[in-house]
């Protein structure tokens, strides 16, 4: 549920959030077996159920390039009377697409479902489980055990379009974050097709990256940061590649204006038969100058390395577009927590208060018609897709798309976009209207993308069923910008609208 509007004098509760990483190794295809990592970010709605988002990739065996996202939900269940006081279970499902590498999963419609048992080991929570995955049209059924870290933790979660202030009091930190569209290019080395063949075109990719200041103490005269990034192929030839990654940076104020970087991360890539990784585990390192015009925009050149187990290893060049400000955050104890910022005239903003930022998740079902294949007569891909949203003014607002086929024979195909929206201003009870446009890119599954990149535009209908959350009614239309394909659209979301204690 969404906190009510809180008078200035106030401070906002902490929702509590759950997030989990799991490592297993699952028995596909033919007897081969499939390292997967897998990463979650669930909301606790009571003290027994959560749920939200996750996502699995390959890291180990053959299958390099593999991607699964979706819905999980998980009930939570302390075990003190039997075990103690540090003990826990816990009981979930997923269900999402998967696909990328081979094309062994068909449809793409992806099911797992776990339970586990887990011993508190401050901060964390280590757990050992059991889990049983499922492509429902494809050629993987698999019961196997699984490690899992999780760690609990809060965040604050408001109404949106709320002018309240809210004050900066005990139990409250501000944290510089980022968010910033990528594009740029990969030079392989040597050929990166499994079969070894074929020149070394440069990957052109384009994507999103989301980094968020940590509360310690600065390390080498550097402030340390989170990083994750994900990317996908745009041009070059490799149609389908994806990429996730996430890790560490460091960051040197070298003035009002510039900061020089250094971040290393490791992932999960790949592009089936296009882009060998191996079982798609991945490294990479790079700096950057990063220049802030003005105060909340920043724009950074990157230069770095990037290696696999496979054949793909490459130089990366890429330019970012940045938007900067602080995210308050629920810490233990009775004294604010506040540290550096990307910008240092955050500084005196955050110390003074924070104010409730509009945003917006959905999950989405869409049902995209007569999609042309690489081989074969085109036929019809239903998509699930997961968007996140943030309002720039009551009609006006960004937003970054993912999406993955769950059926018509395209298991592997996902894209991810950017872009922009316009709708009527909120209105409870009453249908609203509005229109949106992205870029993005495409591939995998035996869709001809021709090289990636595609433009999506569609018309929408959204209505209010409960404080924060709606229906909406999509209609539209996808195509690739190099030609090829070009397909109709409609589907129906379920859309969350909230508030985030933030400064600009």
């Amino acid at each position: 549920m969404l906190l009510p509007d809180l008078p200035p004098s106030e401070a906002p509760t902490p929702t509590p959030v759950v997030l989990n990483l799991t490592i297993e190794n699952a028995l596909v295809e033919d007897g081969a077996h499939m390292g997967l990592l897998g990463l979650s970010y669930r909301r606790r709605f009571t003290p027994e159920w959560s749920g939200g988002v996750a996502v699995y990739s390959a890291t180990t065996g053959t299958h390099g390039g593999f991607f699964g996202f979706g819905l999980q939900g998980a009930w939570h269940a302390p075990l003190e009377r039997w075990l103690g006081p540090e003990w826990h279970g816990e009981a979930g499902a997923f269900a999402g697409g998967g696909g990328g590498s081979p094309g062994w999963v068909a449809g793409g419609l992806m099911l797992r479902s776990h339970a586990e048992i887990s011993r508190d080991a401050k901060p964390f929570r280590l757990g050992l489980g059991v889990s049983r995955i499922v492509f429902k049209d494809g050629r993987a059924r698999s019961t196997h055990p699984y490690l899992s870290v999780q760690w609990d933790t809060a965040s604050f979660i408001g109404p949106a379009f709320s002018d309240t202030v809210v004050p900066a009091v005990a139990g409250m930190r501000a944290l510089p974050q980022e968010l910033a569209a990528i594009g740029g290019v990969y030079q392989p080395r040597k050929s990166p097709r499994r079969d070894g063949t074929g020149g070394t075109p440069a990957l052109q990719f384009g994507g999103l990256a989301w980094r968020q200041g940590l509360a310690t103490s600065p390390w080498l005269g550097a402030q340390p940061y989170a990083s994750l990034m994900t990317l996908g192929a745009m041009g070059g030839g490799y149609d389908g590649y994806a990429e996730l990654s996430g890790g560490l940076g460091l960051r040197w104020q070298m003035g009002p204006q510039w900061q020089l970087r250094a971040e290393g991360l490791i992932g999960s890539a790949g592009a089936g038969a296009t882009v060998d990784t191996g079982g798609g585990l991945l490294a990479k390192t790079g700096a950057a100058a990063v220049w802030t015009p003005s105060p909340g925009w920043s724009m950074g050149a990157y230069a770095g390395l990037l290696k696999t187990r496979g054949l793909f290893s490459a130089r990366e060049l890429r330019l970012e577009l940045g938007w900067q400000g602080i995210d308050w955050q629920p810490v233990p104890g009775d004294r604010l927590a506040m540290t550096d910022t990307f910008s240092p005239s955050h500084a005196p903003q955050a110390a003074a208060a924070g104010a409730w930022s509009p945003w917006g998740v959905s999950t989405s079902w869409k049902h995209y018609s007569g999609t042309v294949r690489e081989v074969g007569p085109p036929q019809h891909v239903p998509v699930l897709g997961l968007k996140l949203e943030r309002a720039l003014t009551p009609n006006w607002r960004v937003l970054a798309e993912a999406g993955t086929a769950v059926g018509g024979m395209a298991g592997g195909y996902a894209t991810g976009q950017l872009g922009a929206g316009w709708m009527q201003a909120r209105q409870p009870g009453a249908w609203r209207w509005g229109a949106e446009a992205s870029l993005g890119a495409a591939g995998g599954g035996n869709v001809d993308v021709n090289g990636g990149l595609f433009a999506q535009a569609q018309l929408q209908l959204r209505r209010e069923f409960a404080p924060g959350w709606s229906w909406q009614l999509d209609a539209g239309q996808l195509r690739t910008v190099r030609g090829g394909l070009k397909s109709q659209m409609v589907g129906v979301s379920l859309v969350s609208e909230f508030g985030r204690l933030q400064a600009p």
